[in-house]
């Protein structure tokens, strides 16, 4: 992945850039989405559904955005990552397994 800079930007135009498909606002609206305060129901969404995308950079934003919607959002468990977290560890990837332990740390220390 190449550092990018991004705007903080309302969910109206997040979810656009989302259902977009281009892989740059994609990325875009999931940075803006994860690391400020804007929509914690629609945070963990699309944590989850990046989790489950098919491009590896998209999936690696959305387990890197479960360690920021902790730390900007507060969580009660990780339960509502379950699934994914699940599949991952058994997808034997030893570079999504690398960024999911780091977001699991981040996890443990702001739940």
């Amino acid at each position: 992945m190449i550092y990018k800079s991004y705007d903080i930007l309302d969910k109206q135009i997040i979810t656009s850039y989302i259902q977009s498909g281009d892989k740059d606002k994609i990325t875009s609206a999931l940075l803006s989405l994860f690391t400020n305060k804007i929509d914690k129901v629609l945070a963990i969404k699309y944590s989850n559904w990046a989790m489950e995308h098919s491009d590896l950079d998209i999936k690696k934003i959305g387990i890197i955005g479960m360690g920021h919607i902790a730390r900007v959002y507060g969580l009660d468990n990780v339960n509502i990552f379950k699934k994914n977290i699940e599949s991952i560890e058994q997808s034997k990837n030893m570079e999504l397994i690398g960024i999911l332990n780091d977001a699991k740390d981040d996890l443990s220390i702001f739940i």
